[in-house]
């Protein structure tokens, strides 16, 4: 079983390995991908729910013929604050 990848105040680089899913989570059902952190090999899954992720996502996602599998970027949180919105920018530009 995969585990769930946690996202810091570091950037880290993330490959998206599948295409969006449905967990099963404690507070739900929520979007989830699977996602390999380039730099350690890390593998696991990324709550998408988060809106300030899904709306930066949206976009470098549409400039890429909506397709996750394969692309790259990188995501942090704004700041070490639990609710900080989430950093995330297209290492390609």
């Amino acid at each position: 079983m995969k585990l769930q990848v946690r996202v810091t105040d570091s950037n880290a680089l993330f490959r998206f390995m599948s295409e969006p899913f449905v967990i099963y989570t404690r507070r739900g059902y929520s979007a989830a991908i699977d996602v390999m952190n380039v730099h350690t090999g890390e593998e696991g899954y990324l709550l998408l729910s988060a809106q300030s992720l899904a709306d930066q996502l949206h976009e470098i996602v549409a400039s890429k013929a909506g397709k996750f599998e394969g692309t790259a970027v990188l995501i942090k949180k704004a700041s070490k604050d639990r609710m900080s919105p989430y950093v995330v920018t297209d290492p390609s530009m």
